[in-house]
């Protein structure tokens, strides 16, 4: 068995719903109702260890979407966990990027993450190394 908290658990068992919903909202209704959906008004912080618990929820829903009934891509999971994060008062900033030193081609390998300030929460921290983060500041 897993050796997860109860604040762990309770995210998994969050994302295991999540994951497909946010599915939806990005197939029907795009990327702009996705991102207004994850950022809900910032919650009244919950958690006596925001870091510890934020790193420990992006592992957790990684976990779900790499291995739980419903594979998923790194915006849905992304997406589900700024939505998590905030819900518990927690900050975190959604980046999007493209390859660094790539030749511009017809197919564009974009990819996302999560950031709590400027620490890579979801994927490894050298993402940053390896992508160009852009503004989305016009998609919410």
């Amino acid at each position: 068995m897993l050796d997860l908290k109860y604040s762990e658990w309770r995210c998994l068992l969050w994302a295991v719903v999540a994951l497909p919903y946010v599915d939806v909202i990005l197939r029907w209704r795009g990327f702009a109702s996705a991102n207004k959906w994850a950022m809900v008004p910032l919650a009244t912080s919950n958690t006596q260890d925001g870091w510890a618990s934020a790193i420990r929820w992006g592992w957790v829903i990684n976990g779900v979407a790499a291995h739980g009934p419903y594979r998923t891509t790194c915006l849905r999971r992304s997406l589900a966990l700024l939505r998590y994060l905030r819900a518990h008062g927690l900050e975190g900033e959604l980046r999007v990027g493209l390859p660094i030193g790539e030749a511009v081609s017809s197919t564009v390998e974009a990819h996302a993450w999560i950031e709590l300030d400027g620490v890579v929460l979801n994927d490894r921290a050298d993402v940053v190394q390896h992508y160009a983060s852009f503004n989305l500041d016009g998609a919410h």
